[in-house]
């Protein structure tokens, strides 16, 4: 089931990049619900569930009892909760993976 992990992972960030995602501090903001979409693709497991495996492996950053991490939105003055998938995970696993 890692290896699954790490192909969608993988794939999801190579999607967003091309996307423009938004990165701010080595990390892709993304909304919860945008990226749940994209994990319910592959029905192997829920969303909620592989976001919680991307928490525990680290290749995302979230507050203690969340998914999602509140960044502060300059322009609007308020906090908004997003998925921050650090690219220097997302690097690594790129790097292993086109290594193997």
């Amino acid at each position: 089931m890692l290896n699954i992990l790490i192909k969608e992972f993988l794939a999801i960030c190579d999607y967003l990049i091309r996307k423009q995602t938004r990165i701010h501090k080595g990390y892709l903001l993304i909304d919860k619900e945008q990226v749940c979409d994209l994990l319910d693709k592959n029905k192997y497991e829920t969303s909620h569930n592989k976001l919680k495996c991307w928490k525990e492996l680290g290749w995302i950053d979230a507050e203690e009892k969340r998914l999602t991490k509140r960044i502060y939105e300059g322009e609007t003055g308020k906090y908004r909760p997003y998925v921050k998938i650090d690219m220097r995970r997302y690097e690594c696993l790129k790097w292993l993976d086109g290594n193997s």
